[in-house]
This record gives C-alpha cells, structure tokens and sequence, in this order.
C-alpha cells in the first residue's frame, strides 16, 4: 500500500515538474539566429539612443538580404562541392573549381560583414565602440587574440 501512494506521488510530482517545463518552454522567446547574432547580442548591452538604434538597426536591415543571399550560395556551393568529393570518381580539377568557388564566396560574406561592422561602427560613441568591440571579442569562439588577428590581416591589404 505505501508503496503504492509513494508511486502515484512520484508520478505526479513528475508530471506537474514536465508540465511546468513545458510551459516554461512554450513562453521563453526563440534565441535569435543568423549570421548578424553577435551583433545584435552586443549592440544590446551598449545603450543605444533611439536614433542610434534605428541607425543600426537600418544597416543591420540594409545588409541582410545580400548576406542571405551570399549564405544560401555558400550553402549551394558547398553541397555542390560535397558532391564532387563523394563521387566514385571525383575529378581533381572540378573538385578544386567548387573548392574556390566555396571559397570565394567566404570572402564575399566576410567582406560584407566587415562593411556592417565599420557603418555600425560609425554610429557608436568613443564608449560605445569599447564595450562593443569587448564584447565581439569576449564571444568570439577563438578568443579576442582572433579578433585582433583578423582586424589586423584586414588593415594590411
């Protein structure tokens, strides 16, 4: 008998514990995606005026349809290259022609993010480009010493 009642409490501690989870779930917003992420994450914690936000948030909107469309010919590029490499016979010289395509178009989308990031740039105070910049390097997956490499490789071409 007792272990019975301890059974049936068990149960519905579990399923008031899963319900509460689930509701819990349900209401939390879905985390933002997209290659402009760590942007926004960052311009987040700046403070922006209003002014400053509608200036950002129309780069941010001017820059997204050309950086959709570069990540969906990245996308097709990169499966068309997976292709060739998986080929019974894969042949070396289209291999390396998607390769360089696959390439090419990680540039034009660094480029483009680079371009975003110098007109956010212009719209942020002394401060403000502190903390952002912080803030890009403390979530940069490789680190700040990355972030200064990469800024660093840009200022000498």
């Amino acid at each position: 008998m007792k272990r019975s009642i301890r059974s049936l409490f068990s149960a519905v501690v579990l399923m008031s514990l899963a319900g509460l989870a689930s509701r819990a779930a349900a209401e939390a917003p879905p985390p933002p995606k997209g290659p402009l992420t760590g942007y926004v994450r960052c311009l987040g914690v700046l403070n922006l005026t209003d002014d400053q936000k509608t200036q950002v948030r129309g780069v941010l909107d001017a820059a997204k349809p050309n950086l959709v469309a570069l990540g969906q010919k990245l996308k097709t590029d990169g499966a068309a290259l997976k292709a060739l490499t998986d080929a019974a016979t894969p042949d070396a010289c289209a291999v390396g022609n998607a390769l360089l395509l696959v390439k090419a178009d990680g540039k034009a989308i660094a480029d483009t993010l680079k371009v975003v990031h110098q007109n956010v740039e212009a719209v942020l105070t002394a401060e403000q480009k502190l903390r952002f910049e912080g803030c890009l390097a403390a979530h940069h997956p490789r680190g700040a010493a990355a972030v200064a490499a990469i800024e660093e490789e840009g200022s000498e071409e």
